[in-house]
């Protein structure tokens, strides 16, 4: 057994630093949000969501999908963040042996009104590496080329909707092994 998630979000808890304090210190995860619900109405008390990208609506396709780290977190109930390569690699993955890549990231929420403010790519010590100006759109598409300049390196995208909602995805690990 591993851990493949972390959870972004557990009552006033601010749990973005800690997400890149877990992936600096080498843990290969992928991010939640989730409700501390204790009473009838789950999943309804706000807009906090796990996104999981699955292959197949089957209980092995979400263990699959959770094993391999495609999720990704959203203040925003019906919105989605993925994180992929030109090549087709999904976030979550491993691509240890090469610092550059060419990413790609999209966003998507089918609300008027719900438009993306923009996209960034952040890094090791929660460091924003990279920003699109998405112009409000209701769907942001992002493609970069990239080189992460240091050993155990990672990307992660996060999308920031006009509102200020977040949504935040996998990371895809880069660069030499530890």
């Amino acid at each position: 057994p591993q851990i493949t998630t972390i959870e972004l979000s557990t009552w006033d808890l601010d749990a973005w630093p800690f997400l890149f304090e877990a992936l600096d210190q080498g843990w290969h995860v992928s991010p939640t949000w989730n409700q501390d619900n204790h009473e009838r109405g789950w999943g309804t008390e706000d807009d906090t969501r796990t996104g999981v990208w699955l292959d197949v609506l089957t209980r092995d396709g979400v263990y699959d999908a959770l094993l391999n780290r495609r999720t990704f977190s959203t203040l925003d109930r019906n919105a989605d963040i993925l994180l992929t390569t030109s090549q087709g690699c999904w976030m979550g993955s491993d691509l240890r042996g090469t610092q550059t890549a060419t990413l790609i990231v999209e966003a998507d929420d089918p609300d008027a009104g719900d438009g993306f403010a923009a996209l960034e790519l952040w890094g090791r010590g929660e460091e924003l590496l990279a920003e699109f100006d998405c112009d409000s759109q209701l769907t942001c598409h992002w493609e970069i080329e990239l080189t992460l300049p240091e050993a155990g390196s990672y990307v992660l995208a996060r999308a920031v909707e006009d509102d200020g909602d977040l949504l935040v995805s996998a990371p895809i690990w880069l660069g030499e092994a530890f």
